[in-house]
């Protein structure tokens, strides 16, 4: 499904998407690594992306997505501030205020 909304968007398809060797006979659904050539910001395949392991988050980096894959970032500053607002108090000091 990815690999095919990938090229229908324009993106190419350099390596890999296929059902990884070994894994014909057993159910479920498996995908090889696939690297894409081509891809724009604004392509459904644009997004956050794991080498090597998948779920590992690191202090402080954002996690998350724009688009459909989420509401906004996680686990960083941009969180912490979705948290907040402006605002501004002003204090009169002395025999003037």
């Amino acid at each position: 499904m990815a690999i095919q909304a990938g090229r229908d968007e324009g993106a190419r398809l350099v390596a890999g998407g296929g059902r990884p060797p070994g894994l014909a006979d057993v159910p479920g659904l498996y995908l090889a690594p696939a690297l894409f050539g081509d891809v724009r910001p604004d392509m459904r395949l644009a997004g956050y992306i794991w080498i090597n392991g998948s779920s590992r988050h690191f202090t402080g980096v954002p996690f998350g997505g724009t688009k459909l894959s989420g509401t906004g970032r996680e686990e960083g500053l941009d969180e912490l501030l979705s948290y907040t607002q402006v605002k501004t108090i002003n204090v009169m000091l002395g025999a003037n205020g």
